[in-house]
Order: C-alpha cells, then structure tokens, then sequence
C-alpha cells in the first residue's frame, strides 16, 4: 500500500480511547445478570493480550494488504477494554458483546475493525443471558461471528481469511474437542492459512 511504511503506526485511535478513559465512567443501559459473564474476563484477558502481537499482525498484513491490522487490533481491544471496564460487574452477557462490538469498530475505520465490531454485534443477539455461558453458546457466538463476518466482507471458506480458521475450530468444538485439541488445531489451522 502506498500509505504504509514499516515503523509507522496513527496514533489517533489510541489517543481518543486515552481521552475517553480519562473522562470516566460513563452511565451504561446494559441488563445485567445475578452472575458475572465469563465473557467480561475473557475480554479483558484478550484486551491484555493481544497488543504484545501488533508489529507481527502489522508485519503479516503488510505482505498481503495495507499493514493497518496490528494497529487495528491493539486499538480495538484497548477500546474494548476501556468500555468493559466502565460496565458494570453484572453485565448481560449480550450486552458485553454489543459494548464490545461498537467499541471495536470504533476504536478504528478499517475494513477489519468493522467486520469484527459488526460479528460481535450480531453474536449478541444469539445469546441467552439467563445462563451463564456453556459450550452452546460459545458456538453459537462464534457461528454468529463467521456468519456476520462472512455476509459483510463478502468471504467464503478458502479465501485464505479468518474464517478458514475460525470455522472449522466452530466444528471441532461442536463435535466436542477438548480445550488441548482445540488449541493444538487451531496452532495447526493459523499455520497452513
């Protein structure tokens, strides 16, 4: 791409999520449950995560696309975490996604903060917040996720994208993988996309 040039990253993004945060806690219409959402950790653990892999995300997009991703990524989940962290406790599991969706795809105006931001959104919907989340449901996000993403980018499975991944971990986890399958395809399946 003619905009991108290794070393270089737009701290914008980043710069208004700080400026969010700093205003403080916002008031949130989110339902909450009688339980904490495993979801509401999972993020934040991701939001912790995922920023060490910014300059090889940006590095691998940038052989095949405009290099935006690693930036896309840590200003998504940081965007994500700041708006997990003024929810409260409680919080609805669908409503963690949703938060969570519009959060991501504002954090950035990329194609990919988009179609992750519009595959949570969607996720929210399938979701049944008068139980904590089980094996079901995580499938059922996850369905909702490639079916979203799918329908909006306009990819199918062998494109080469991210459902080439994350579709067929769907189905291993439908037919009941352990969490060290899972892990152990999933090493295998980001290897040969």
């Amino acid at each position: 791409s003619p905009f991108y040039r290794p070393g270089t990253t737009i701290p914008e993004p980043v710069a208004r999520e700080r400026e969010a945060s700093a205003a403080g806690p916002i008031d949130v219409s989110v339902e909450t449950m009688p339980f904490e959402s495993a979801l509401r950790g999972a993020l934040l653990r991701l939001a912790d995560r995922l920023p060490s892999y910014e300059d090889e995300l940006r590095d691998l997009d940038a052989a095949l696309g405009d290099g935006d991703l690693g930036l896309t990524v840590s200003a998504g989940v940081a965007a994500i975490a700041a708006r997990v962290a003024q929810l409260p406790r409680s919080a609805a599991t669908s409503g963690l996604l949703r938060e969570a969706g519009t959060a991501f795809a504002s954090a950035n105006p990329s194609t990919f903060a988009a179609l992750i931001g519009g595959g949570l959104l969607s996720a929210s919907a399938v979701v049944d917040d008068t139980r904590p989340l089980d094996r079901a449901a995580v499938i059922a996000i996850g369905r909702a996720i490639a079916a979203a993403v799918a329908a909006k980018g306009g990819a199918q499975l062998g494109d080469k994208t991210m459902l080439d991944v994350l579709v067929p971990v769907l189905d291993r986890l439908e037919a009941g993988a352990s969490a060290d399958e899972l892990l152990s395809y999933l090493a295998e399946r980001v290897e040969e996309v």
